[in-house]
């Protein structure tokens, strides 16, 4: 017995194996419903439940099929339309026209280079670009030059302007690294935001100027040798205090204020350099003026400490100047008193002359008085040197590497650490600069620890004596 939809079939148990049966008579042996009762036997043939399957498969199949041949019909009818439209797209030739073109003269940062570009108007509008053209790309080398200006200039041309942006700074450091006064063969193409370039023209470029360059050396020099000079003979660079100055007249040289010189004209030079490539005066960057606070803290602090030292040492010198004065005096009275009682007694003994006993443990006392009088003396002596040996006023020793690396104890780590970590940040600034035309962008690691070197320099000078002169 078989149940299909809400009717209930009873099959035949035994059915023909070669018997065929037509559509007619299978609807002709179907039962029939009497009076809304099911019959009691039905005859359901095998090949009935086959065709209806198979025609029900058909019928879900037929919206798949129209739906796939909609999309080939779509995508056919796209593709003929972008070759249609591709065979009318403009694609235009660059050429660069006057200063910069090949065989003319290269041109110079900040000035316009001319371009030509067949059929301007209609690749515009193709492109829908806005009529300030502010839309348009310029490439060098592939690289995209954000906001650099472009305008007309005539039919078919196009004025831009090599200038360097604040968007366009990292682009421009990758092309006008490690300068040279010979020209530099550059690629330029322009493109719309949304599109690619157009096939790019090459151009020359001389990135500094010879004439640029050798006044930037020649007053570089300069500036280093009056420099030299003024740090030779002058205190310029040595220590400096509120105290008068040693006999000769020169201090020991100073290793915070030659960290701060050596700051100054990197960043003096780098600026300079800067400018004459670029024609920018923002150069300077956080980073950058962070070295230049720590370098001037640094020299600003140990003028401090030196000044505290020699001001303390100062006013224990007054105090001690005139205790060691009257001690002085009075030994000098002593000792001119002592000769003329001992004589006055001798002579009275020789004479027979009567003298009372106090007037001998008089003399007694006189002495042991001078005698702790000088050895007080010599204690207070002593004190007023130690105290002295404590001020920065002593003589240079009469080389540069000893006043700046070595102190009262000899050659000290603290001065040398900050010494070599200045000449290594230098080194790496230096090379910076000159491969990608900017400031260095140093992170906060190596500004932290330059401050935590410099920062053990000023704390290593608290109980620091300065380095004693050579003897001669």
């Amino acid at each position: 017995m078989t149940y299909c939809g809400s009717r209930l079939y009873t099959r035949q148990s035994k059915p023909s194996a070669s018997r065929r049966f037509t559509h007619q008579s299978l609807i002709a042996k179907r039962p029939r419903l009497v009076s809304g009762t099911l019959p009691q036997a039905a005859l359901i043939p095998n090949l009935e439940g086959r065709l209806v399957t198979m025609l029900s498969i058909r019928i879900s199949l037929f919206p798949v099929a129209c739906t796939i041949l909609v999309c080939l019909l779509w995508s056919t009818s796209a593709a003929l339309g972008a070759d249609a439209s591709g065979a009318d797209r403009v694609v235009p030739q660059i050429s660069v026209e006057g200063d910069g073109a090949h065989g003319q003269k290269p041109i110079s940062m900040g000035n316009d280079v001319t371009i030509k570009i067949t059929g301007l108007d209609k690749w515009l509008a193709q492109e829908k670009a806005k009529q300030d053209l502010s839309d348009l790309v310029v490439y060098l080398n592939g690289m995209p030059i954000k906001n650099t200006p472009i305008r007309r200039d005539g039919q078919d041309q196009l004025k831009i302007r090599l200038q360097q942006t604040s968007e366009s700074k990292t682009a421009w450091s990758q092309l006008l690294g490690w300068p040279t006064p010979s020209s530099r063969p550059f690629t330029i193409s322009i493109g719309h935001a949304t599109s690619p370039p157009l096939p790019g023209q090459d151009m020359y470029v001389q990135v500094i100027s010879g004439a640029w360059l050798t006044f930037f050396v020649v007053l570089f020099l300069l500036m280093l040798f009056l420099f030299g000079w003024m740090a030779v003979y002058s205190n310029i660079i040595r220590e400096s205090t509120t105290l008068p100055t040693s006999p000769t007249g020169y201090k020991p040289y100073s290793l915070a204020k030659l960290q701060m010189a050596v700051w100054f004209f990197l960043i003096l030079a780098a600026f300079l350099f800067i400018w004459i490539v670029t024609g920018q005066y923002d150069s300077i960057t956080p980073q950058v003026l962070g070295l230049m606070g720590i370098a001037s803290g640094t020299a600003l602090g140990a003028a401090v400490i030196d000044n505290s030292k020699n001001q303390s040492a100062s006013n224990e010198l007054t105090e001690m100047r005139p205790r060691s004065e009257a001690l002085s005096e009075e030994i000098k009275m002593l000792k001119m008193l002592e000769p003329k009682a001992a004589l006055m007694m001798e002579t009275m003994v020789s004479r027979g002359t009567a003298f009372e006993l106090r007037d001998l443990d008089a003399l007694k006392e006189a002495k042991a008085d001078l005698a702790r009088k000088q050895a007080l003396l010599n204690q207070l002596d002593t004190k007023m040197k130690d105290t002295k040996s404590r001020m920065s006023e002593l003589e240079s020793t009469g080389s540069f590497f000893n006043d700046i690396l070595s102190d009262a104890n000899g050659y000290s780590f603290h001065r040398f650490q900050i010494f070599v970590w200045t000449i290594v940040l230098a080194s790496l600034f230096v090379r910076a600069v000159l491969a990608e035309i900017a400031m260095p962008q140093f992170n906060e690691t190596l500004l932290g620890l330059m401050g935590v070197s410099a920062g053990t320099y000023l704390g290593f000078k608290f109980p620091e004596r300065p380095s004693k002169p050579k003897s001669a």
